[in-house]
């Protein structure tokens, strides 16, 4: 559980310094985020998973027989490769591509 919340912890902390976004909530934020032309279509997608799973491993919620939520650890390894799908767009992509434009811009 705790693997999901500092999931949940560090894609706010991403979406607030990375992108700029500060929002009254992590829910509000992600809406926001999800706009954003960085984010593949499959981060964008998968964003807000992070924040339910991340919810369940800080805040006691019961299901509908009454039963408390836990988070596996295939939600929890989940959760990690969201994160890896954001570090993605927003740092190696970004990153790599300067990266070739230099290389080609060098070899004109």
């Amino acid at each position: 559980m705790a693997a999901a919340v500092l999931c949940r912890r560090c894609l706010q902390h991403v979406i607030r310094e990375k992108l700029g976004i500060s929002k009254h909530n992590l829910h509000e934020e992600i809406a926001e985020a999800i706009k954003k032309p960085e984010l593949t279509k499959n981060t964008q997608e998968a964003l807000d998973h992070i924040r339910k799973i991340g919810n369940w491993g800080a805040h006691p919620s019961v299901d509908q027989a009454n039963t408390i939520i836990d988070v596996t650890p295939e939600e929890a390894d989940y959760c990690l490769d969201v994160l890896e799908l954001l570090f993605e767009d927003l740092y190696v992509r970004p990153q790599t591509t300067a990266a070739m434009a230099a290389k080609l811009k060098a070899k004109k």
